[in-house]
């Protein structure tokens, strides 16, 4: 299957549960999801993200569980599969994520915090229906001519500009120091 298809695909599925109410604000959440995103939202930022961005990456988890018709645990726990892809097949993630209730109860507790007013649904939607994030930061700058890899393109983030996957560069929006986009191949 050509990436143009693929990226073809996946839209029309993005914008069908973008269209069917699908997404997080109506997916009950269950205990052990709560305890997973919890889970992934330490081992993503150690509790240390602004509250916006953490909202966002678990509000991206919780996209995926509603595109793929599976739970937010299933989606990321390590690996973690959704229609979007692994969530994270690191060791790194894999491990953080077993070790991170361990972490200082300050930061755990901030992120309870999120958890629970996505639970509650109260937590304002901040990035619709995108299944994806990177942090810009970490990425090259464009080389003195301009230019990215071949699977690479320019994107002006807060950071500057950045060469970043192409699917991040679907409708990207920026939240704390994560750039959130709609669905790839």
């Amino acid at each position: 299957m050509s990436d143009a298809l693929k990226y073809a695909l996946l839209w029309v599925v993005s914008v069908l549960f973008l269209s069917s109410g699908r997404l997080f604000r109506g997916q009950a959440l269950t205990d052990k999801d709560k305890e997973a995103l919890t889970r992934m939202l330490i081992a993503e930022t150690s509790g240390r993200a602004n509250v916006d961005e953490t909202t966002a990456i678990a509000q991206v988890a919780m996209n995926r569980a509603a595109a793929s018709d599976d739970s937010v645990e299933a989606v990321v726990t390590p690996p973690g599969a959704s229609v979007a892809g692994v969530w994270n097949k690191s060791s790194a993630y894999a491990t953080r994520f077993a070790g991170a209730l361990d972490y200082p109860e300050k930061q755990v507790a901030r992120v309870r915090e999120v958890v629970e007013r996505l639970a509650a649904g109260t937590a304002p939607d901040l990035i619709g229906s995108r299944v994806n994030f990177i942090h810009p930061k970490r990425m090259d700058h464009p080389s003195s001519s301009g230019g990215c890899p071949s699977n690479r393109v320019v994107v002006n983030t807060q950071f500057g500009l950045r060469c970043v996957p192409k699917w991040a560069a679907v409708e990207p929006k920026e939240v704390g120091q994560a750039l959130f986009s709609n669905p790839y191949a």
